[in-house]
């Protein structure tokens, strides 16, 4: 799992899957941010899917956790992600 927030906001966010799949990309924007927690509003990679991303990091943004739950008005997709 890789998390990137560029200075304006912008955010990539890309799942590693099992062998011989592509990862699982969200691109999208961070919407709010306090204390420990961004959330950010994104799109899968193809751009069926998209829904709020809640993400957790510690004081050196480390990421410790991420849930996610997108849509593409019918079908869902669930994510929840934690550093071990």
């Amino acid at each position: 799992m890789s998390v990137n927030v560029d200075r304006g906001g912008r955010i990539l966010v890309s799942f590693r899957m099992e062998r011989g799949r592509p990862p699982l990309a969200f691109t999208g924007t961070v919407i709010a941010s306090e204390g420990g927690r961004l959330k950010a509003d994104v799109v899968s990679e193809d751009g069926r899917l998209h829904g709020p991303m809640y993400i957790s990091v510690d004081d050196r943004q480390n990421v410790n956790s991420i849930t996610l739950e997108a849509t593409d008005g019918r079908d869902r997709l669930r994510v929840n992600w934690e550093r071990r």
